[in-house]
């Protein structure tokens, strides 16, 4: 589309900031007698005015929503997830405008089809097909926001700065968790934002949570973010690059907080990935593992929780977590081998798992679930199922190899900050992964946000030039060969 010469970005911002200026006023009132709550209604009063300031700023727009949705705040915070849902795609519509919006095909897509496809099938010999299509629902709203972050990041290529966005987030969150851990002791949740819960063999232990309303969900969250810091850190120079590392530092106390043994094995996994991606430069490091895994094993944060895995046989008959995951395990297998096909309907495990074991505890909704994405995927959507979920896993991880080689390919000298990415965000996906063998899916939103960056990734890899790829990136694209005279 061809705007008109005299609209411009400028008058469009400012003649959208003006009208939710004029609405804003209004909407306090209204809001204020409707709520009876004087915060909420300011909130609103500000959004009328953000909105629309975010909706002309597309990279401000992308951030928000990669932000909230990577951090989990899209579980928590009222709201959050569909203002900045809504800002996005208005962005989107900004940028179409202006003729600045870039479609380009990705694998991803494809592989997200694929995922959507295997669980309506599902549904075909589903216990409840209001539960699955319910569950369904909510994963296509979840992939409306990777379409808006892949269509967002490929036509801005502003991979650097978004980055930075999501890394801050989290470190800011769990640098929350660390001073509420050792300077408030405990109390209070920091407005939310810091909850803490006890668990673990001993109950009265303190585990942290974050926004969210599990710290083992909280610490597979978390996980996403610290390659990327470390990615950032070797591509930055001075001040920045100690930012990068303080930051990786701070999310990894994070982990460390929720006392998840699922998380701490996935962080372990992602950061030696990323270290044997790195190059030779940065793989010597991992002649330290063995030390650092003892330390571990003997400092009191993390010691006790580890021990656990290590002496799994001996502590078994006193942990109820493990008593409880093995009990699940066994319905899972069980449901699985009565459905091996199509299995019993994505978010159908709960109810099965009560007609399965009646005398099983429901005091709380965790219990029965199978504690293991891949054990959930067979139950509930048999092998096609899990089928399709390693497929949408496997053209993720397809794009950003394939993204890195080309970057590789482009560059003269120093790794570029794509190059960089990609390799953060492969092992993220590997890190998830591996923490999700003892997690079954939640907060499926900030998955989604490194498989947007793994399509964007891969396609401006194969479309980049040097006007499309990151303006931060100090190695573009090799330039073209000149003609011979």
């Amino acid at each position: 589309m061809v705007p008109h010469p005299l609209v411009t970005r400028r008058t469009v911002r400012g003649s959208a900031v003006a009208i939710g200026a004029l609405v804003a006023a209004p909407t306090f009132a209204v809001a204020t007698f409707a709520t009876d709550s004087v915060p909420k209604a300011a909130a609103l009063a500000a959004a009328c005015v953000v909105a629309p300031f975010l909706a002309t700023t597309p990279i401000a727009a992308v951030a928000a929503l990669a932000c909230v949705n990577v951090s989990g705040l899209s579980d928590s915070v009222p709201f959050a997830a569909t203002s900045t849902l809504v800002v996005a795609y208005g962005a989107i519509a900004f940028l179409w405008y202006f003729g600045e919006l870039r479609v380009r095909w990705s694998p991803v897509y494809l592989g997200a089809a694929v995922f959507v496809a295997t669980d309506l099938l599902s549904t075909i010999d589903a216990a409840s097909a209001d539960a699955s299509m319910s569950q369904i629902r909510s994963n296509l709203r979840d992939l409306l926001s990777f379409v808006a972050i892949v269509l967002l990041l490929t036509s801005l290529r502003r991979f650097r700065v978004v980055a930075w966005c999501c890394v801050l987030t989290m470190a800011a969150l769990t640098g929350l968790t660390v001073v509420h851990e050792f300077l408030l002791h405990d109390h209070g949740d920091i407005f939310g934002l810091s909850g803490v819960v006890g668990g673990g063999l001993d109950t009265t232990t303190a585990r942290h949570l974050g926004p969210l309303s599990d710290p083992n969900f909280w610490a597979r969250v978390v996980i996403l973010s610290v390659p990327f810091a470390l990615a950032l850190a070797a591509f930055e120079r001075r001040w920045l690059r100690v930012v990068a590392l303080a930051a990786a530092v701070s999310m990894g106390l994070g982990v460390v907080l929720t006392q998840s043994r699922g998380g701490m094995i996935g962080l372990g996994v992602a950061v030696v990935l990323f270290l044997l991606l790195a190059g030779r430069r940065y793989a010597w490091t991992l002649l330290l593992l063995p030390i650092v895994f003892n330390l571990l094993l003997v400092a009191p944060l993390t010691g006790p929780r580890l021990d656990t895995i290590v002496n799994a046989d001996q502590n078994a008959s006193v942990d109820v977590s493990i008593q409880q995951r093995r009990i699940v395990s066994e319905i899972g297998v069980d449901l699985f081998e009565q459905h091996p096909i199509l299995g019993i309907g994505v978010g159908n495990f709960p109810n099965a798992a009560r007609d399965v074991a009646p005398d099983i505890s429901t005091q709380d909704s965790t219990l029965l679930a199978t504690h293991d994405l891949y054990l959930e995927r067979l139950a509930e959507g048999g092998i096609i199922g899990l089928a399709g979920w390693l497929v949408f896993v496997g053209t993720a991880l397809f794009a950003l190899t394939r993204a890195r080689v080309l970057f590789a390919r482009a560059r003269s000298r120093a790794r570029s900050v794509e190059e960089w990415l990609a390799i953060g965000a492969f092992a993220s996906i590997v890190g998830w992964s591996a923490a999700s063998a003892f997690l079954h899916m939640a907060v499926f939103r900030s998955l989604l946000v490194v498989f947007a960056f793994a399509a964007a990734l891969d396609i401006a890899a194969r479309t980049g030039d040097e006007r499309n790829l990151d303006p931060g990136s100090r190695v573009l694209a090799a330039p073209a060969p000149e003609r011979a005279s």
